[in-house]
């Protein structure tokens, strides 16, 4: 009998709900299927057994990483799929024949996954998540929450990972269908992080996850204490300029922490940041599009002009800290391109180079026809504004 060669490996708990969807999606392209149970109540270990899934009790600890780790330690394929029972995944393409055209080099690759409101069937958000991974014992789960992918004790380097693209397979998620995120949030993610903080000093990722969920349910007063703690840990580094340790998700709070001085209008402050946040975070698009606005509010178009273009050259090099280091960033790195595009276009409407503007317009709409709330927004924008430079061009030439 042949060895399996891709696994799927999912952790549950009380799924009976969406079980069934799941494993119809997926059961006819894998070899196996693990089931890793938490403490069910509901017949999800009877929904999972009638698809010949193998099933292990796991007592659950705070720490989806460690159950992640141990449903994939249970896996015998050479690849392991890794999904959650809220998800189905859709396929225009083998991904078996995928797998098998991998270089030894890649370790991961990565699905995108649409959010998707189980109500009204309305896309949420879209990203990039790692899914498909090589069944080996250096890589494993890092993170009580949100866990992230880890070879050794590295985060995975862009040259190891593929991404099959949309247009091959994607994944539909229905966990933030009407109401049910927000009941989540307040009764299973907030408590179980107010847990760990009671016992340890919570990361700067639980912290952000923590401070998200707290602005969620409306407890912004709460978001809002989660901030100024991270903000009073990190001063010190800022103001030496030495690292802090466990970098990951410190861009993300430099980002945060910039946005937010920006929006209270705390000029000296945000000055501060942002210029530690560009010496440490000089690949990061984000910090570049907050540098390039605060200019243009300043209007020192040139200045502007070229973070935008800082940030834009990231993006089209491919060399940015990435979404391989920022797996959950809820905003796709090419938004922020199309954004620098967008704000580029707007500069050179303020310098009166109305064709270079239009150009950047055009080019910030070929960015992509998968519209977020904030991408729609920028998108409309830059079309009203060529048809405004269009018809002033005419009325000059008439």
């Amino acid at each position: 009998m042949n060895s399996p060669y891709l696994s799927l490996c999912m952790i549950v708990k009380n799924e009976s709900a969406s079980l069934a969807r799941c494993l119809d999606s997926v059961h006819s392209i894998v070899d196996e299927i693990i089931v890793v149970d938490t403490g069910s109540v509901d017949n999800t270990k009877e929904i999972a057994l009638s698809y010949n899934a193998k099933i292990y009790d796991y007592e659950w600890n705070d720490d989806f990483a460690s159950a992640r780790n141990y449903a994939n330690n249970q896996a015998n394929g050479e690849w392991i799929l890794s999904l959650d029972a809220d998800e189905e995944l859709f396929l225009n393409g083998d991904i078996r024949d995928y797998l098998y055209l991998q270089k030894d080099t890649i370790l991961c690759t990565t699905l995108y996954r649409y959010n998707i409101s189980l109500n009204s069937n309305k896309l949420i958000q879209e990203a990039y998540f790692f899914r498909i991974f090589r069944r080996d014992q250096k890589l494993h789960f890092r993170g009580r929450l949100h866990e992230q992918l880890f070879y050794e004790n590295r985060p995975l380097s862009t040259q190891e990972i593929a991404y099959f693209g949309e247009d091959k397979g994607f994944i539909k998620h229905y966990g933030y269908s009407d109401g049910k995120s927000l009941k989540k949030s307040r009764e299973f993610y907030i408590p179980m992080l107010e847990r760990i903080a009671n016992q340890e000093p919570l990361s700067w990722m639980l912290m952000y996850s923590l401070s998200g969920y707290y602005k969620e349910i409306g407890e912004f007063e709460k978001s809002l204490k989660c901030l100024e703690q991270v903000i009073e840990r990190l001063m010190p580094n800022i103001i030496t300029g030495e690292k802090p340790i466990d970098f990951i998700w410190v861009p993300i709070w430099l980002f945060i922490i910039c946005e937010h001085y920006a929006q209270s209008k705390e000029l000296d402050n945000l000055l501060i940041i942002l210029a530690r946040s560009l010496q440490w975070c000089d690949k990061f698009p984000p910090i570049h599009n907050l540098a390039g606005k605060l200019f243009l509010e300043l209007e020192f178009y040139l200045a502007a002009i070229a973070h935008f273009q800082v940030s834009i050259d990231c993006y089209m090099s491919n060399n940015y800290i990435s979404l391989a280091t920022f797996e959950n960033w809820s905003i796709p790195f090419e938004f922020y391109t199309s954004e620098a595009l967008y704000f580029q276009g707007c500069c050179y409407i303020q310098l009166k180079n109305f064709d270079k503007a239009v150009e950047l317009f055009e080019k910030c709409l070929s960015m992509s026809s998968n519209l977020s709330d904030a991408r729609e927004e920028i998108f409309l924008d830059a079309k009203k504004k060529i048809l405004w430079i269009n018809n002033i061009q005419d009325e000059v030439s008439i």
